[in-house]
């Protein structure tokens, strides 16, 4: 018990070095805040080349409204889902390289859960 209570303590070095009391993103400006992520979306294969780059367009408006900005973007077509979603075997796949606060990205989250369109993501950081 005693060396699990060791084991969670708090190093008293990230005290005395500011690890701890300053917060490492002040005086940062907006563009230095920003983080590389990676969109992976699968859409519904029922909406037509034309409502995919639409539906694709919105998700990028949504990421440049929020201070963001979409630095690449690749469509990799339909491919095979790992389980039925929504009753889709198929999905198709865009790729989309962002940078954003990561402050934003919970609202990018639940732009991509409302869309019905939108299948699966996924967000990672790069």
């Amino acid at each position: 018990m005693l060396l699990e209570l060791k084991l969670l303590s708090v190093p008293s070095a990230c005290y005395t070095q500011g690890w701890l009391k300053n917060n490492h993103w002040s005086g940062l400006t907006l563009a230095e805040r920003k983080r590389k992520y990676e969109l992976i979306m699968a859409l519904s294969p029922v909406s037509t080349e034309a409502e995919a780059t639409v539906i694709v367009d919105n998700i990028a408006d949504v990421i440049t409204s929020s201070g963001g900005e979409v630095t690449g973007r690749e469509e990799w077509g339909v491919k095979r889902l790992a389980y039925l979603v929504s009753n889709f075997q198929e999905g198709s796949y865009y790729k989309a390289d962002i940078s954003m606060d990561s402050s934003d990205v919970k609202e990018l989250e639940r732009t991509l859960n409302a869309n019905q369109d939108v299948l699966v993501h996924l967000i990672s950081k790069m």
